[in-house]
Parts: C-alpha cells; sequence; structure tokens
C-alpha cells in the first residue's frame, strides 16, 4: 500500500533523535526516499543503517545550521542524490539555560538566535530555491509551544520560536503562486529525549507536567510525526502559513 509521501524526496534537519528520529520513521512508513541531517553524523549513520538494510533509499549527512556553508551543502547533496527537493522537515534546535531575563548573557542570547532562528531562515533560503528548481514543494518548520506563548526563565529560546511562526507566513505568502507551501508545527510536552532527562525523569515531574495538560498525559513523538507528514504530503495541498499546535490542548485559551 502506498503511503502519502511514496517516492517524495524529502530532507529532514534535526533528524538524530526525538522527534526528528521519530519524523524518519513516520517519512518511512509512509514511502518518502530521505536525506537526514544533523549535527551528530555518527548517530545518524546507525539510524541510517537500520533503513538501508530493509532496502530504503536514505542517507545520512552531517549539517550544523548554524553554518551556512554546511546548510548549501546539504540541500544540494538532497538535490544530487534524490534528484529533487519535494519536502522538507527543520527541526534542528539548541536548547535554552533556565535563566530569568536580566541574568541571561547577550553570548547565550545570540546563541540560541543565530542557531534556532537564523539557522531556520538559511535553511529554508535554500530550500526554497531548490524546490523552485523541483516545482513546488512543502516545508515544515518545528516550533515550540514556546511560539505562542511565555515561558518563565526562557527568553531567547521563546523569542526564536516565536520568530519562526513568524518566518512560516512571510515565506507561506511569497511562494504561495509558485507551489510551494511552508507550514509549522509546535509541540507540546512530548517525552523526549531532552524531557526524559530533565522534568520527565522522575514521577513528581511526569505528573507536574501531566497537571497542566488537558489531555492528561504527555505526548509521544510519533504523535508530532504524523502531524508533520500530513502538512509535508500532498493531503494538506491546500494548507500554508499556519502554525498547528499538537499538545494535548494545552494552548486552548
Amino acid at each position: 500500500m502506498s503511503g502519502i509521501l511514496q517516492d517524495k524526496a524529502c530532507l529532514i534537519v534535526g533528524a538524530s533523535q526525538g522527534i526528528g528520529a521519530a519524523v524518519v520513521e513516520e517519512f518511512f512508513n509512509q514511502g518518502a526516499r530521505l536525506v537526514i541531517a544533523a549535527r551528530n553524523l555518527e548517530k545518524l549513520e546507525q539510524l541510517a543503517r537500520g533503513y538501508q538494510d530493509k532496502g530504503f533509499d536514505i542517507h545520512a549527512i552531517r549539517m550544523d545550521i548554524a553554518d551556512p556553508e554546511q546548510v548549501a551543502a546539504g540541500v544540494d547533496f538532497t538535490m544530487k542524490k534524490l534528484g529533487r527537493l519535494d519536502a522538507a522537515v527543520n527541526n534542528a534546535a539548541v536548547q535554552s539555560s533556565y535563566l530569568q531575563f536580566a541574568d541571561v548573557e547577550l553570548e547565550e542570547f545570540d546563541r540560541l538566535i543565530n542557531t534556532n532562528l537564523r539557522g531556520t531562515f538559511v535553511t529554508m533560503k535554500e530550500e526554497i530555491n531548490a524546490m523552485l528548481k523541483s516545482g513546488g514543494g512543502s516545508i515544515v518548520n518545528i516550533s515550540s509551544l514556546g511560539g505562542f506563548i511565555g515561558f518563565p526563565r526562557m527568553a531567547g529560546y521563546v523569542a526564536s520560536k516565536h520568530g519562526i511562526l513568524g518566518l512560516t507566513k512571510v515565506a507561506a505568502l511569497d511562494y504561495a503562486k509558485q507551489n510551494i507551501r511552508i507550514n509549522s508545527v509546535a509541540p507540546g510536552a512530548v517525552m523526549t529525549e531532552m524531557l526524559a532527562n530533565g522534568t520527565g525523569s522522575t514521577a513528581e515531574g511526569r505528573a507536574l507536567i501531566e497537571s497542566k495538560v488537558p489531555a492528561g498525559r504527555i505526548g509521544a513523538p510519533h504523535e508530532i510525526a504524523k502531524a508533520v507528514a500530513w502538512l509535508a504530503s500532498d493531503a494538506s495541498s491546500y494548507v500554508t502559513g499556519i502554525t498547528m499546535p499538537v499538545d494535548g490542548g494545552y494552548s486552548i485559551p
């Protein structure tokens, strides 16, 4: 049975773990051809081998989105290996130090903006140019609930994720007539490595998170991945410029 991404040429950036790795699995299940990218090439290659052993068309490359030359090289590699670019997922990001606003050093703020926001901008530029050559495509940016609302002690991270929503809207308007759709997904509390090693590492911490989610539970990475796959596919062909919360109802006013 064909999947919703059957034979689509796709690039997943930030694919080595967590939501990114779940997106790889979902795209595999939906029939996509893949280039996967992240800073940790060793972990990526290990992930890719599991799919290559099944005869899946997947290639792993190192990419740090804070480095425009690596981004350009990665998109060029994708075009050469897959022949086109039909869909791209931008999941790469760095996490915030938890400091009160006035205690955040400028270097820390710049680190978050340069990677999470500037890096996403640079990556989108390269992907859009590739999609213009391919006749169109779909870009899905991974934002956060921090793109909608504020969280204490996370000034740089929240600012960067708010910015991704703005980039998504502007790019969607600029390229709607060129058959390029740009959307984003805003995950809520999801049991990734980061959460498991932080607040979610204790029963008390998990209970605190769950108490704030209307659905009463923490999400799983594959639940985010399914939303990403839908937005990347032709099933969402009349959807552009949105940010979809996948958060168990947390963002309901």
